[in-house]
């Protein structure tokens, strides 16, 4: 369980990592991860723990996008194995930015994955809750704040309450010049939100970034009344 704030910090192309005062997540491709087992899954967080990385954050598209990803979800089911075994922690990133197919996430979907492994020890948590994470998700029309909403709504009806801290990356982007027009926005029209992922963590022009964006960001979630944790790139 973690409390407080989250950190998101990009390591290199393939990972990132998610830290509060003593949690760190990487992110991690699972398009990568073909050829893996569980030894080779345990091998890499072995690796991430011995540089203080607590858990990885999986990235992954619809499988149905493309028609050779249908093994993604075996992979991720090796990964939480393997990570119940190590101690390691994992989070499911749903990627909402694909606009390549007609093939989009569905909530039921959604909410079978989140399921499936929820009672495992590895399976990263957020005041209890679960916690869910998105790269996108306010930039593809098949998306928005009721889609997110009605995911809440079906996991609650599950017994897997969640907590959503999705990365919508036009406010992240457009908080860059007005943060604090980006984040009262962000509010008004993702009331279904617990949290916030703010993927920005480099200059989008050639001034120099500040922290202006991100207390804008959390200012609004507290003044909101959100029990998410907010997720701040560095």
């Amino acid at each position: 369980m973690f409390s407080s704030s989250l950190t998101l910090a990009a390591v290199s192309a393939l990972t990132l990592r998610v830290a509060s005062a003593a949690d760190v997540l990487a992110h991690f491709m699972v398009q990568n991860a073909y050829a893996y087992d569980v030894a080779q899954w345990k091998t890499d967080m072995e690796a991430a723990q011995q540089v203080g990385i607590d858990g990885f954050a999986l990235n992954w598209i619809p499988p149905d996008c493309q028609s050779h990803l249908g093994w993604t979800e075996d992979r991720i089911d090796d990964a939480f194995e393997a990570a119940s075994d190590m101690g390691f922690k994992i989070v499911h990133s749903f990627d909402m930015s694909y606009t390549e197919c007609n093939t989009y996430w569905n909530t039921s979907y959604m909410a079978d994955v989140l399921t499936k492994n929820s009672g495992k020890s590895a399976t990263y948590r957020w005041n209890s809750n679960i916690l869910v994470t998105t790269y996108g998700g306010d930039q593809v029309d098949e998306y928005g704040n009721q889609f997110f909403q009605d995911l809440k709504d079906t996991m609650r009806g599950r017994g897997n309450t969640i907590s959503l801290s999705p990365a919508l990356v036009g406010f992240s982007e457009s908080a860059q010049d007005n943060p604090q027009t980006s984040a009262s926005n962000m509010i008004d029209q993702y009331s279904s939100i617990d949290g916030f992922l703010n993927w920005q963590a480099w200059p989008l022009s050639e001034s120099n970034m500040t922290c202006t964006p991100d207390q804008a960001f959390q200012s609004a979630l507290k003044k909101a009344g959100k029990t998410g944790p907010y997720i701040m790139g560095k």
